[in-house]
């Protein structure tokens, strides 16, 4: 379990009560809302129509309430920042569910006196926020450590389709937007079956509906993969079978009404995360500074697997002769200099290196082929083909959404000093300049290398299941 949240997030705006004793007396009032999306017990305000079986809940925006005081002003004077015994005192008057759609008791909350308003006020949010969310048996991120997943994890915020991230993402990047904040409202709807995803599908005109700011966006927090979705396993949480998400995505732009603004609108995500592209921008190298590779279909894969692996490496010699010259600086590795004998095999819609297996040889890849093709519910129409190169480096990046410093509505990368970035990258410089310094000592012109990249537990975990079902050709 995370045992304390990062410090960018440890103070919240509001206290949570949750078996409080409403007032038989108040006032009504609007009150914002401002749940912790990290907390499992948060209490969510539900919003669906009549004959829904999708239900969004809000987590951030204003609902009605019953304020205990005889007026806000009364509440507004009794008020001091450094006693939360002063904070006005609210009672969510609609009903509150958990993450999983079960209904809570009516929570009393301890606001700040700008987080109310007249009940009669009439203001329609900006923009309303919709996150499509894992809710599968398991929770993304939880159990893990930050501070043991090495280099290569994901930092103290997690992965996207984290809790963590999702809280981090409402706080910066929404509540202390410039245009946004209070004038914002932020809704969840949790995923948790095949027919939960579809029903997304059947009634998209209803949920977008619902979203009552002056525009709409959606946020697709989930990895689409070309496996069916395992909602009960944890080891392969977030993880949606990639037809009926992208049918569900595209059904919500359709209704015109709700814009993807993450991570990009439903044919270009389908169609990056595919990695066709790899194949079809190959003979573009020049430009692309992309490896040989080819595409093969399943059909002649699994018809003739040594056949497609002979017209694999046909079409990668014709790759490498017709750009010897692009290719002959380190692109190439060396083992592939005179002919090509090396390379790896890969599916689209795959995660942190997990279906990927290295060849060696017309028969090793013939093998990798098949049995790519031949795991366990795998649904992939094709493989890719590409030869091995000599370096290969992954950079992360950290992009803060909604950057005051980009514009109203930019993003950008957010540079070594800025509070959203995690201190692992200043540690990270001082070590590369540390390593510097101590080759600057020494005589030897010691060769460029690459630093390893170390997986997150879940990427161990992944990789470990993989090399278990590879052929023993692939060792």
């Amino acid at each position: 379990m995370r045992k304390k949240k990062p410090k960018l997030l440890a103070t919240r705006r509001q206290h949570v009560r949750r078996n409080g004793a409403r007032p038989e007396r108040g006032v009504a009032v609007q009150c914002f809302i401002d749940g912790d999306l990290s907390d499992t017990s948060t209490p969510f305000v539900v919003r669906q129509s009549a004959g829904m079986s999708s239900q969004l809940r809000l987590s951030h925006g204003w609902v009605a309430g019953t304020l205990d005081a005889e007026s806000l002003d009364d509440a507004r004077r009794r008020y001091r920042e450094e006693d939360q015994q002063t904070w006005p005192r609210v009672f969510i008057d609609d009903v509150c569910v958990d993450r999983h759609g079960a209904v809570m008791p009516s929570p009393e909350l301890r606001v700040r006196p700008d987080d109310l308003r007249d009940a009669c006020t009439v203001s329609q949010s900006r923009l309303s926020i919709l996150l499509v969310r894992w809710g599968g048996a398991h929770r993304m991120g939880e159990g893990a450590d930050p501070a043991a997943e090495g280099d290569g994890g994901w930092g103290a915020l997690g992965c996207p389709p984290s809790d963590w991230y999702l809280d981090a993402f409402v706080a910066v990047g929404v509540l202390k937007h410039p245009l946004l904040g209070r004038a914002a409202e932020v809704l969840s709807l949790f995923i948790g079956s095949d027919a939960e995803m579809r029903a997304i599908r059947d009634e998209a005109g209803q949920i977008a509906g619902l979203l009552r700011g002056l525009r709409a966006a959606s946020f697709w927090m989930l990895w689409p993969a070309d496996f069916p979705t395992d909602w009960s396993s944890d080891e392969y949480v977030g993880y949606v079978e990639r037809r009926d998400m992208f049918a569900s995505q595209r059904a919500l732009e359709a209704t015109g009404r709700v814009a993807s603004a993450f991570p990009h609108p439903a044919d270009l995500w389908e169609w990056i995360t595919s990695k066709r592209w790899m194949a079809t921008l190959a003979p573009q190298c020049e430009a692309s500074r992309l490896p040989a590779c080819a595409l093969l279909s399943r059909q002649a894969v699994l018809r003739n697997p040594a056949a497609a692996a002979r017209t694999a490496l046909q079409r990668l010699e014709e790759l490498r002769l017709a750009n010897r010259s692009t290719w002959a600086s380190a692109s190439l590795a060396d083992a592939n200099s005179s002919r090509l004998t090396r390379g790896v095999v890969k599916i689209g819609w795959s995660w942190e290196a997990k279906f990927v297996w290295f060849w060696r040889g017309e028969a090793s890849l013939a093998e990798c082929l098949r049995a790519m093709l031949e795991l366990p519910g795998c649904r992939s129409e094709f493989c890719l083909v590409q030869a091995r190169t000599t370096s290969s480096a992954e950079t992360p990046c950290t992009v803060g959404p909604c950057c005051p410093s980009t514009g109203p509505w930019g993003l950008v990368v957010l540079a070594r000093g800025h509070p959203c970035v995690d201190r692992r990258q200043q540690q990270q410089q001082q070590q590369q300049q540390q390593q510097q310094q101590q080759q600057a000592r020494t005589s030897v012109a010691f060769p460029r290398r690459f630093p390893r990249v170390a997986l997150s537990p879940l990427s161990r975990s992944l990789a470990q299941r993989t090399r278990a079902l590879q052929p023993a050709a692939h060792a």
